[in-house]
């Protein structure tokens, strides 16, 4: 622009006056990824969820994974009750005899 006709413009007005933001921006811990989803099935995660869109289902989805308890992890705390007996299990199940 044009030093003079920018002048004239902006006579009468208000100086520009930039804001420093001292916040990381929003997506700054965000990787695009591009992969293959089943249609359908993310169209039932989406419904399962009560999701918008395809990003919040798979935001979502992730989410409850990573919260949910990992596999076998219930068994190391089984194994540390010092009570439990794993041969005793066989008194414990039901059985039609009375």
């Amino acid at each position: 622009m044009c030093p003079e006709r920018g002048n004239r413009l902006n006579a009468g007005r208000l100086k520009t006056r930039y804001i420093p933001i001292l916040s990381r921006h929003i997506l700054s811990n965000v990787t695009k990824r591009l992969i293959d989803i089943d249609d359908a099935l993310l169209e039932r995660a989406r419904q399962a969820l009560g999701a918008g869109s395809m990003s919040a289902t798979v935001r979502q989805a992730l989410a409850r994974v990573s919260e949910a308890d990992p596999g076998d992890a219930y068994l190391d705390v089984l194994a540390s009750l010092p009570d439990l007996d794993p041969t005793a299990r066989a008194s414990a199940w039901r059985t039609g005899e009375r």
